[in-house]
C-alpha cells in the first residue's frame, strides 16, 4: 500500500499550521500537519511521535509496518505512506543555469530527464534509505518508459500533477503510483479566532 497527498501552501499562513515544523523551513509545519491528516486518513490513528533520525531517516516511535515520507517546497508539500519504507520528493520549477545543470546532471541524464526530474528521483532515493543526494554522482536512466535507479531492488517513480513541479517517489519493492490525494491548506490550519 502507497498513498500520496499533496497540498498547495501558495498563500497558506504557516503559523497556522495545525503542527509545528520539525525546522525552520517554509513548509516543514504543514508537512507535519498533511502527515497527520495522511495517518488519520490511511490508519484510523492520531499522529504517532516521531523520533529523531536513527539512520537519517525520522520513524514513528514503537510502530512496525508504518512509514512515511515527507516533502516541502516552496508552492507545495507532499507526504507518502506506506506499510514498506518510502521516499518521496517534490521541487518547484525555477531557473537553473546551464552551468548548474551540467554539473549535476551528465550527458544521458539531460537527455531522458529534466532538471528537476533528476533532483527529485536523487531526493527521493536519499529520503528512501540514505543512498544518494542531489550533489552526488548517482545516474538514473531510462529504459523505455522505465526509471532505472543506482540503487538495486529499487523502483524509482515519477509523479505527474502537480503544477510548477517535478516529483518522485522511491520504495524497495515495484508499485504503481496512486493518485495524488489533494488536500486544501485550510484543512491543516487551525481556525482563525
Amino acid at each position: 500500500m502507497l498513498e500520496l497527498f499533496c497540498t498547495d501552501i501558495r498563500g497558506a499562513e504557516e503559523r497556522r499550521a495545525r503542527r509545528r515544523g520539525r525546522s525552520p523551513q517554509k513548509g516543514s509545519a504543514f508537512g507535519i500537519s498533511l502527515l497527520e491528516y495522511a495517518v488519520r486518513q490511511v490508519w484510523g490513528i492520531p499522529l504517532p511521535e516521531i523520533v529523531p533520525p536513527m539512520g537519517g531517516k525520522p520513524e514513528f516511535a514503537g510502530e512496525t509496518g508504518m512509514y512515511f515520507s515527507i516533502s516541502h517546497a516552496k508552492t507545495h508539500v507532499m507526504v507518502a505512506v506506506s506499510d514498506a519504507p518510502v521516499g518521496v520528493d517534490v521541487e518547484t520549477h525555477r531557473e537553473i543555469s546551464a552551468a548548474s545543470a551540467n554539473a549535476l546532471l551528465d550527458e544521458t541524464e539531460q537527455a531522458q530527464f529534466s532538471f528537476f526530474e533528476v533532483w527529485c528521483l536523487r531526493e527521493s532515493l536519499f529520503k528512501l534509505n540514505g543512498a544518494g543526494h542531489l550533489r552526488e554522482v548517482l545516474h538514473f536512466r531510462r529504459e523505455g518508459e522505465r526509471i532505472l535507479p543506482p540503487v538495486p531492488g529499487v523502483t524509482s517513480r515519477l509523479i505527474e500533477g502537480v503544477e510548477g513541479c517535478s516529483g518522485a517517489v522511491c520504495q524497495e519493492r515495484d508499485f504503481t503510483v496512486p493518485p495524488i490525494r489533494w488536500v486544501d491548506a485550510e484543512e491543516l490550519c487551525v481556525p482563525e479566532t
